[in-house]
């Protein structure tokens, strides 16, 4: 009878709820099913909110998990009874193990350790929520369902009678019609109670259906127990074959293993650990292969899957670990198999056939560990599969073994939450009075980043707080590889060091790839095959699209081995190195000087091109490309500031519009003016573009008086070099900046002699016309004269600078000024801003949008738009910042000082893109 206050759960078949003697109904959101059947399962400890969000949803973007994971947890708490069933707190979430519930999984689990088998076998009446196909959640059915057939299994075994051997026999069949043992226990009983016939009907269909099924025939100990039925022999002699020597005696299945302890546990891998585990004993997979670099847990994983597999009997016939780091020859491999399998040949030429006899008719799972040094071991694993149909086998190496029938589960680093959990738990292993502060934490998270989130770095780096202070391991380990080393005697010897276990994998490679390695340690962030041929091969093609095949071939042969990694963020071929084998890779360069200046010189002609291509149209795919080369941009300007002014100025002269479109100000500022200093290196129409892009740059930063002093050297320089090019441009963008400064007057004189300097060269319009002319619109529109604007070429300036395919963005906005339609000029200055992620431009909508809202609405997005200008590094000119002000007084007005505080403060707290997608509604 239910009490009052237990909430009775059922898993089993569908989900029921009962409490205070009634049924609950469950009227949740479908996922809250598979929820709380997660939180359920995983009842003894508290997950990381992050491991349930993507197990949950793991085919949805990190963000979009974790939201919904907070509307099926509040959901979820709706449904249940009031109470605290859920603990959530620091990012993890758990069942309440203190609250006063009964579950039919954990009394299922109970019985079995009670030895209640009987009450255990009728209690699971039905899968583990059948209707559920969630990955995760495939293996724990399959779990207890095999948990069920083992306990069917033994009550068959033990029955007190033919009739009852008999019924628990074929309800064993009934979950799995090939379960030999049940089978050759349906034999039995019938063949005592005297139904010779019958037997042997059972026996013929059987063998039929596991030829169809598995193309092998019954296992010799079947077909024994038949020809002794055939011949009618007694009773104790059939028993005997079976290893049943009376009726009531027991016989626990043969689980053996030598699988070694692992001596901690393991962290972070619940997903992977339920996908190999359901994979292997779910699926028709029999070979899945576990590859990563060094260092990624490939070996702790694995081990830990078996010993949850061989806790669950999974496989009758054992669960073997064969390690194979120091062989080196087939024999050697067929030496350790035949070790971890406890078998004896008379001579090592019979061990293949030897092993193949033993292994056909076993339901077992070997684990081959460290197979990447071995050639031999494809086809070795490929006859082991072909001769015998029940073995499976789990493998752990750093590059794939190319056959038919492999699976292959790349493992990925650990996530940041976990990683740094990880490392607490091991640094205090080595110091139990170690903990972390809020002074360290954040060291502890840049130490983990710096490791690429990878096991064993951390696990090393962790051990060595015991003798050293956190900082000092942060700041030393990347200019001392070794430093991330242990003296436990209980580790391999190549994973006592960081170091050994990369060499490991660099000392398998050719001479060529090793080259190949160590030179690819001079990017930073990535590259592509392009960039590989020019900067290592020395091909002179700036050409970022293009793709050298043999390049190509040369790298996917290292990412094959996890030497670098394919960037699966992007479309295009690109690649790029964790950081631990880059600080590997870089100890093997004899010299880097030639590198870094071919490094230098391909992204010098990049910047040429990218400069040619952005001045104009500004295509997002060459923006995205420009971004993904960052690190690489810095480390280039890096060794240019000092050994080459001239390429490193081109890279900054490039860079203008990306750094302009994700508002690089400071990034701008501080590389103009780092080589402005070294102007004798420059050439003059260098110094004249440096000059400008400086001038551009300080006056957003704010600085205006600066911004006067670059653009007046630089109209200097234009005038004496006589290049009308550079002298227009610079008339007109000092125009800009005159009249940012508040100097209408300077501004209007140096934009018309811009227009006038281009009238005189051209018959017909020119980017540079067309935009100077623009420019002066906005200049006399502060100035209150529209009869002068409404004598400009407006409309043949705007449809030419659409024609000619130059970024609209901020011309809309001053046409927005002009136009009597202005809401519809900035609807699509906005909508361009944002689909082509033009950062910049986006902050400068903002205040515009802003004030054409209510207050209640423009006090966030006014809010938002000046502490993202401070957290950008914009500045504005006092007019603007007079404008901003004033809006914001009204605003304060009208909603009161509390109310206007309380939605600036919202506001303030947002990023670019929520700002921008809250302006975004209220253009729709």
């Amino acid at each position: 009878m239910t009490t009052r206050g237990t909430l009775y759960i059922s898993l089993f078949g569908e989900l029921g709820l009962r409490y205070a003697d009634a049924h609950l109904p469950f009227d949740a959101l479908p996922k809250c099913t598979p929820l709380l059947a997660y939180l359920l399962l995983n009842r003894q400890r508290a997950n990381l909110r992050d491991s349930v969000a993507f197990a949950l949803w793991p085919d949805v973007a990190e963000q979009r998990a974790r939201a919904n994971l907070r509307r099926h947890l509040y959901d979820l708490r709706r449904v249940l009874p009031e109470g605290d069933w859920i603990i959530s707190q620091r990012g993890r979430i758990q069942w309440n193990p203190l609250a006063n519930y009964w579950l039919d999984v954990a009394a299922f689990a109970q019985l079995l350790q009670g030895g209640h088998t009987t009450d255990a076998v009728a209690l699971q009446t039905a899968p583990l929520l059948p209707m559920s196909d969630d990955a995760w959640l495939l293996f724990e059915r399959e779990r207890l369902h095999n948990q069920l057939l083992v306990a069917l299994q033994k009550l068959a075994r033990g029955a007190a009678d033919e009739d009852m051997r008999l019924r628990y026999a074929e309800q064993l069949l009934q979950h799995d019609p090939l379960r030999e043992e049940g089978v050759q226990l349906a034999l039995l009983a019938e063949a005592i109670s005297g139904n010779v016939a019958a037997a042997v009907q059972r026996y013929e269909q059987f063998e039929r259906e596991l030829s169809a099924e598995i193309a092998t025939e019954p296992h010799p100990r079947t077909q024994q127990l038949i020809a002794a039925i055939r011949q009618h022999a007694p009773s104790d002699q059939l028993r005997a074959i079976l290893q049943l020597s009376s009726p009531t005696q027991t016989a626990k299945p043969d689980n053996r293993h030598n699988l070694p302890t692992l001596p901690r546990t393991v962290l972070g891998r619940t997903a992977a650990q339920q996908q190999i585990c359901a994979l292997l004993t779910t699926s028709p997979t029999r070979l899945l292969t576990l590859t990563g670099p060094s260092g990624i847990g490939k070996t702790t994983l694995a081990l830990t899957v078996a010993r949850t597999l061989h806790a669950t009997d999974h496989f009758p016939d054992g669960i073997y670990f064969v390690p194979l780091a120091d062989c080196a020859t087939e024999q050697q491999v067929l030496a350790a198999i035949g070790k971890a399998l406890q078998l004896r040949v008379a001579s090592q030429n019979d061990l293949f056939s030897e092993l193949l006899d033993l292994l056909r008719y076993r339901e077992t799972l070997l684990l081959l560990d460290n197979c990447e040094h071995l050639p031999a071991v494809p086809a070795l694993i490929a006859q082991l599969l072909m001769r015998a149909a029940r073995l499976r086998l789990l493998v752990t190496s750093q590059v794939t073994l190319n056959l038919a029938a492999e699976h292959v589960l790349p493992l990925d680093p650990l996530d940041p939450a976990v990683a740094q959990e990880l490392f607490i738990s091991r640094a205090q292993s080595a110091d139990v009075r170690f903990k972390p502060t809020p002074t360290t934490s954040p060291l502890i998270a840049q130490l983990c980043q710096q490791l690429d989130y990878l096991p064993l770095a951390i696990e090393l780096a962790a051990a060595r707080v015991r003798h050293l202070p956190l900082p000092v391991i942060v700041s030393q380990w990347q200019d001392n590889l070794d430093l991330l080393a242990t003296t436990a005697h209980d580790v391999s010897a190549r994973h006592r060091t960081l170091t050994a276990a990369i060499q490991w994998s660099y000392n398998l490679l050719a001479a060529d790839e090793k080259q190949l390695f160590a030179a690819l340690s001079i990017f930073v962030g990535g590259f592509t095959p392009a960039a590989v041929g020019a900067v290592i091969f020395g091909r002179k093609s700036p050409n970022p699209a293009a793709l050298p095949i043999d390049i190509l071939d040369k790298l996917t042969g290292l990412a094959d081995r996890h030497l670098i990694m394919r960037d699966q963020a992007t479309d295009e071929p690109r690649f790029w190195m964790l950081h631990t084998l880059r600080q590997f890779a870089r100890r093997q360069l004899a010299t880097t000087d030639a590198l870094r200046t071919q490094h230098l010189d391909y992204f010098a002609q990049l910047a040429q091109t990218a400069k040619q291509v952005l001045e104009d149209t500004a295509p997002p795919e060459w923006l995205q490309r420009l971004l993904r080369e960052e690190q690489n941009w810095q480390a280039a300007l890096q060794w240019g500031a000092t050994h080459s002014a001239e390429k490193a100025a081109t890279i900054v002269i490039g860079l203008y519009t990306y750094w302009r479109w994700y508002a690089r100000i400071a990034d701008g500022i501080y590389w103009c003016e780092t080589l402005l200093q070294q102007r004798d290196q420059l050439q003059t129409t260098t110094q004249i573009e440096l000059l400008q892009d400086a001038g551009i740059w300080v006056q957003r930063g704010g600085d205006f008086a600066r911004a006067y002093h670059y653009f007046e050297e630089a109209l200097q320089l234009a005038r004496q070099h006589k290049d009308s090019d550079l002298l227009a441009s610079t008339l007109n963008y000092f125009g800009i900046v005159a009249s940012r400064g508040g100097d209408p007057v300077r501004a209007r004189e140096l934009v018309r002699e811009s227009i006038a300097l281009e009238r005189a060269r051209h018959d017909e319009l020119t980017p540079t016309l067309a935009a100077a002319t623009l420019n002066l619109a906005s200049l006399l529109l502060r100035t209150g004269e529209r009869e002068a604007i409404a004598r400009l070429p407006i409309d043949d300036c705007e449809q030419f600078l659409r024609d000619y395919g130059s970024d609209m963005t901020l011309y809309l906005l001053t046409l927005a000024a002009i136009r009597p339609n202005s809401a519809e000029y900035i609807r699509e200055g906005f909508a361009l801003a944002r689909r082509t992620d033009n950062q910049y431009a986006q902050l400068v909508y903002l205040p515009t949008i802003a004030e054409q809202q209510d207050s209640a609405v423009g006090a966030r997005l006014m809010s938002a738009f000046r502490q993202l200008s401070q957290t950008m590094r914009v500045g504005w000119p006092p007019s603007y910042a007079q404008r901003f002000e004033s809006a914001m007084a009204v605003q304060q007005a009208e909603l009161g000082v509390e109310q206007y505080a309380r939605r600036a403060a919202e506001g303030a707290t947002w990023s670019l893109a929520e700002a921008v997608a809250y302006a975004e509604t209220l253009l729709d």
